[in-house]
């Protein structure tokens, strides 16, 4: 991964510049994709750590001062679906599992958009979810999947939360992170959301990450 001062430049003149940064780690991912699970994750987290180190030597004003005002007062992505859509909430799953379902979405004969949302509310999973559930109508019911053995799902749900790969990260220790562990997660993760899929009957497929 190379970057110079052209690229720093074309963030701080950009009126749009966590696009930019989002397509970059994006583009990480996606070009590390290609490899196996062990190597995907040894090489992108390596890039990805290279390239957030970047930023914050030459730009940190991109971490202090332009992302939180880029999340200022931002309304609940679940405000905006229509009827038709079902939301399926992996909790803690970040931009590296993002892209490895993408692809097992593609390699399945569906056309996935993958795109990035902005929020005020704390990333912490308790508030999080809290604050979500508030934004929904008292006649919208979540449906809450903490064991992957176990997932009941009527057809007409339109709001599905998974407590995995969050309980699997607690379990990882930072800083002591096992590449093993990490595919381990990955696999229920991605067995959860297919399983989740299948369950769900709709005259119009949506599928978001």
């Amino acid at each position: 991964m190379k970057l110079n001062t052209d690229f720093i430049t074309s963030l701080i003149k950009s009126d749009n510049p966590i696009l930019l940064v989002w397509e970059n780690l994006l583009n990480i991912w996606l070009t590390n994709a290609g490899s196996n699970l062990k190597e995907y994750y040894y090489r992108g987290e390596e890039d990805a750590f290279l390239f957030e180190d970047f930023l914050l030597k030459t730009y940190d004003e991109f971490f202090t001062d332009v992302l939180p005002r880029a999340c200022l007062n931002k309304s609940s992505p679940f405000q905006k679906g229509t009827s038709d859509v079902c939301y399926i909430v992996m909790d803690g799953m970040s931009i590296r599992e993002g892209v490895l379902v993408f692809n097992a979405l593609q390699k399945r004969g569906i056309a996935p958009k993958i795109n990035y949302s902005l929020s005020a509310i704390p990333s912490d999973t308790q508030s999080f979810r809290e604050k979500t559930k508030s934004d929904l109508s008292v006649k919208d019911k979540v449906v809450e999947i903490n064991n992957p053995k176990k997932i009941r799902i009527s057809q007409d749900v339109r709001y599905i939360w998974s407590y995995f790969p969050d309980v699997m990260l607690d379990k990882i220790q930072i800083g002591h992170t096992v590449i093993s562990d990490l595919e381990n997660m990955y696999k229920t993760t991605e067995e959860i959301i297919f399983e989740v899929l299948e369950r769900i009957e709709s005259k119009k497929n949506h599928h978001s990450l």
